[in-house]
């Protein structure tokens, strides 16, 4: 009996690689592999959250607007730091791997205006050499041998 799963085990792999080189990404397998990943939904779900920290500590006047940082600018830094977390831990969990360049790009988009709403370009330059760093550390942490 267990040979027999195997086998069939074996085959379903197969099929879920000849669909996907094929690019029938809208088969049931291909789905189901994708449905199977919560880090997504996580994701959004903790951006939610933070979301609605960030309103409800605005609503009782505890942030303080002295800094230059608005509600909405701390929605969209934590929002875009958020993204940069999921594709860090998509890079170091080979389980979790999926394309990355849409999470990213959106996470930099972000950031970027959060940043500028913040205080200028002159708070930006610290933070994109935090960023810079963070990807070296992590690209040579995935670094294939």
């Amino acid at each position: 009996m267990s040979e027999q799963w195997r086998e069939d085990e074996t085959r379903e792999d197969e099929q879920e690689v000849l669909e996907h080189k094929q690019g029938q990404k809208g088969t049931p397998a291909f789905r189901s592999k994708w449905r199977q990943d919560g880090l997504s939904s996580v994701t959004w779900a903790v951006i939610l959250i933070w979301v609605g920290l960030v309103l409800l500590l605005e609503n009782l006047n505890v942030l303080s607007r002295q800094a230059g940082l608005t509600g909405w600018t701390l929605i969209l830094l934590g929002a875009g730091v958020i993204l940069l977390l999921e594709a860090a831990v998509r890079l170091m969990l080979p389980s979790y791997r999926r394309p990355l360049a849409g999470t990213v790009i959106l996470a930099v988009v972000l950031l970027a205006i959060g940043a500028v709403s913040g205080g200028g370009w002159a708070r930006m330059w610290p933070i994109v050499l935090v960023i810079v760093g963070l990807v070296m550390i992590f690209r040579s942490l995935v670094r294939r041998p």
